[in-house]
């Protein structure tokens, strides 16, 4: 993992810690955890995960898929994956829903993506920053939400807009200057497996949908 990722897994470790500790937010995570662990939420969660095990194993089969993708197949089960599974009530809302989940993995946004993340600040400069990008993403939810803040919409999605750049510049120069290293089959295979993996994981969504 790089920088970036550890500092995520190390943040989202420490906020763990403090809700268990906190005796106001301690039962609403218990909550959350029991809500989980309903029969109706579980077993659909467990069907997904084999699912997903078997698309895996095919990739492995067929030579796509290997031990060195484990991490970006547990960043793709815990957002991708996860996201999609509780947004399956919007298909029945939206009949172009699973068009446009395909043509998102082959967007332009995903290379961009991949690129920002392909390089990352030493650990020490990502963990001071995330606490700081999560403020200002935050205070721009709630400046979008409540119009007595409109005033700094701008200014706040200029500084978003500003760290993305300067983020994603950082990464292409430092893959530039080390562009062999850069040009690996690995990265390549971790640029295209979220995005296969998606494409496959949608059938079980679509039916899952319908139930």
């Amino acid at each position: 993992m790089n920088g970036r990722e550890i500092a995520l897994v190390v943040w989202a470790l420490i906020a763990l810690v403090l809700i268990l500790l906190n005796r106001k937010t301690r039962p609403a995570f218990w909550s959350v955890v029991k809500a989980l662990l309903n029969q109706k939420i579980i077993i659909p969660l467990v069907l997904a995960l084999a699912y997903s095990s078997v698309s895996i194993w095919i990739l492995n089969f067929v030579g796509i898929w290997g031990i060195t993708l484990l991490k970006d197949t547990i960043f793709w089960l815990l957002g991708t994956a996860t996201v999609l599974f509780f947004n399956t009530n919007k298909a029945s809302q939206d009949a172009l829903l699973f068009r446009k989940m395909i043509l998102g993995t082959v967007a332009f946004t995903v290379f961009l993506e991949f690129l920002a993340n392909l390089y990352s600040f030493p650990f020490i400069v990502e963990f001071a920053l995330i606490p700081f990008l999560f403020l200002v993403i935050g205070m721009s939810a709630l400046a979008d939400s409540r119009d007595e803040y409109k005033i700094i919409r701008k200014p706040l999605k200029a500084v978003l807009a500003g760290y993305g750049l300067f983020v994603l510049s950082y990464s292409i120069i430092t893959a530039l200057n080390n562009l062999p290293e850069s040009l690996t089959l690995y990265n390549l295979l971790s640029l295209i497996i979220p995005s296969v993996l998606t494409v496959m994981y949608l059938p079980f969504i679509y039916l899952f949908a319908l139930i």
